[in-house]
């Protein structure tokens, strides 16, 4: 994906999804971006900018990061701590060990039953 800075305007909604050939006109805090992205990459794009939008607007409303680009690191800061926060429950953290102790009690249930039914 690569992004060129378009104009300033003010869209009826943070990000419209007017689409231009192989790119995607989004907006965030009320400027325009064009971005292209590959076939089939153009509604996770779209959802992305959303995000990003609102993310970057509930920071600008504590009040205390002053400046769009300050506001972006911020914004960026945050997304990259909750990805790596999901990467790290999912890839051997403690919500997939659960899940996977959860289903050996249930395997080991499973079998004691057939074990115990095939027996009578």
């Amino acid at each position: 994906m690569s992004a060129t800075n378009g104009s300033t305007t003010t869209p009826s909604s943070p990000t419209a999804k007017v689409k231009h050939g192989d790119s995607v006109k989004v907006y965030i805090l009320g400027k325009e971006y064009r971005v292209n992205c590959n076939a089939g990459e153009a509604e996770s794009l779209l959802s992305a900018a959303q995000y990003l939008d609102s993310q970057m607007r509930n920071i600008q409303q504590t009040g205390k990061i002053f400046g769009v680009d300050r506001c972006a690191i911020m914004a960026a800061l945050n997304i990259s701590a909750e990805l790596l926060a999901l990467k790290k429950a999912t890839a051997g953290g403690s919500a997939s060990n659960e899940v996977n102790l959860f289903i050996d009690r249930i395997q080991a249930k499973l079998d004691s039953v057939v074990a115990a039914t095939s027996l009578t």
